[in-house]
């Protein structure tokens, strides 16, 4: 998970099944499962006041697609997806 100007992030893997969120929020971790393995390890630097470039370990060779998550005070939203195998995404906050 990466937290930037008040703004939560995580990304996921999805398959035929949702894996377990790739993040350390502990409301957010474990509470999906089969799917492709988890990506770990997600780090966010800041490149500017409106962006943030995400990186992940991929664990998996199964997943179809990645899709990150924000989450500011409510519920996670989807707000981006990345194609499998990639490992990086710049986001833009809007």
């Amino acid at each position: 998970m990466v937290k930037k100007a008040g703004y939560f992030l995580a990304v996921i893997a999805m398959g035929s099944l949702i894996s377990i969120l790739g993040c350390s929020d502990d409301k957010a971790t474990n509470q999906f499962t089969p799917g492709p393995d988890a990506p770990t390890n997600l780090v966010g630097w800041a490149l500017s006041t409106s962006s943030i470039r995400l990186t992940w370990q991929d664990n998996s060779d199964d997943e179809s697609l990645f899709v990150v998550y924000r989450r500011q005070s409510g519920p996670w939203a989807a707000v981006a997806t990345v194609a499998a195998g990639q490992i990086a995404v710049i986001y833009h906050i809007s």
